[in-house]
């Protein structure tokens, strides 16, 4: 068993990534964000915001350390071969919450995961992607499991908000005659989603409390 990674939680014992490729993953993090590997909060820069972005594994509590250190080296991975902004790989780490609380409650180890069991998950998460982690296990040669497709109904198409309506929230948000109490964080989320065309998930996941001032004139 040399060169495998086997962690001990009470009788459990696993063999899911070898010691070596998740010493690889770490170092590219280390190496490319200055991120610890083992820490349960990543603080990655990006070049289209003047902070850091956070990517948060404290939702996995329940996972096992095996599997945790697997979707740690998936989501370096994806940092590394597709640049993805941390919001999004925030989604993807909600998305295997779902899926591990699966495997859990079906009594399903990773490594015994196969199309039968993918396809039953899909059954009862039928909006779950969980494809590019299927993809990354195959490429590490965990699982040999042939991706299934996800099929959406097609949903009527949207026909663009009124202008009417637009004005009416509009009033509705910026009255400033003290008849509508909406708190100023309320406001601001309307002005983000309004103004700037942020993904609803985006503006959910932006810091709060993260403006610097230079000078008593200047803030950033």
């Amino acid at each position: 068993q040399q060169n495998l990674l086997v962690v001990r939680n009470d009788d459990y014992t696993s063999d899911i990534i070898c010691e070596t490729e998740r010493k690889k993953y770490a170092e590219i993090l280390k190496t490319t964000h200055n991120c610890k590997f083992e820490n349960a909060i990543w603080e990655i820069e990006e070049t289209f915001r003047d902070i850091p972005g956070k990517i948060n594994f404290d939702k996995l509590e329940l996972l096992t350390p095996e599997e945790l250190s697997v979707v740690k080296c998936f989501i370096v991975n994806k940092l590394v071969t597709n640049s993805e902004r941390t919001s999004s790989l925030n989604n993807q780490i909600s998305e295997l919450k779902n899926f591990f609380a699966f495997l859990h409650s079906e009594n399903i180890k990773l490594k015994d995961f196969n199309e039968s069991f993918y396809k039953q998950f899909l059954k009862s998460n039928p909006k779950a992607n969980i494809a590019p982690f299927i993809r990354f296990l195959n490429e590490e040669n965990i699982l040999d499991v042939e991706v299934q497709k996800v099929t959406h109904r097609k949903s009527k198409q949207r026909s663009a908000v009124e202008q009417s309506v637009i004005e009416q929230l509009d009033l509705y948000f910026f009255n400033l005659d003290g008849k509508n109490d909406i708190p100023t964080d309320v406001r601001a989320l309307y002005l983000l989603l309004r103004f700037v065309c942020n993904r609803i998930s985006e503006v959910l996941n932006m810091d709060i409390d993260c403006i610097r001032y230079v000078d008593d004139n200047y803030f950033s």
